[in-house]
């Protein structure tokens, strides 16, 4: 398990607005992994009023397996009277990419449906970085008071520092 320090540079921050920024970062960036399926520990932040910092504890080098549950056709419709498979189980065993053989059968309310279980390896953490480089935003809880001149449109802006580093690693975004 790694630790990952995200650190970003900013223009001046009215002190008033760091902590909900680094709140805001710090749950923005765990719901992230989360949803990438990285096992990751608590969210430490740090700031001033040109810097925002999480460091992030216990950081898993890969993602967990993805495991899908694919449900087709009813059992029903899946043999002829003959015990043959029909084009709908043949078809459902193409789509999930195994023999007929090798689907089981799951028990639901709307009878009993074909099921393959399938899981995908996880895939390494600097892998996944390269391939999903940074995008959206915190959201903006830091913009109550600044706005863009006369227009009303409210903002936190940052520069275009943003360096990144989990283990002994360090990635420029």
């Amino acid at each position: 398990m790694d630790t990952l320090l995200l650190e970003i540079g900013t223009e001046e921050i009215p002190a008033g607005y760091i902590h909900p920024a680094l709140k805001a970062l710090a749950a923005m960036l765990q719901k992230k992994m989360t949803e990438a399926r990285i096992e990751h520990g608590s969210a430490e932040t740090f700031g001033t009023p040109r810097r925002l910092a999480v460091r992030i504890e216990k950081v898993a080098a890969k993602q967990l397996p993805l495991k899908t549950e694919l449900t087709g056709p009813p059992v029903k419709v899946g043999f002829d009277e003959s015990g043959k498979p029909t084009m709908a189980a043949k078809k459902f065993a193409e789509k999930a990419g195994v023999k007929i053989d090798q689907l089981s059968v799951k028990e639901t309310r709307k009878g009993d449906l074909f099921m393959c279980a399938q899981a995908g390896e996880g895939t390494g953490n600097a892998n996944l970085a390269e391939r999903n480089p940074a995008k959206g935003h915190i959201g903006d809880p830091v913009s109550e008071n600044h706005a863009l001149g006369g227009s009303g449109h409210r903002f936190c802006q940052t520069d275009s520092f943003l360096p990144g580093a989990s283990g002994l690693q360090s990635n420029s975004i």
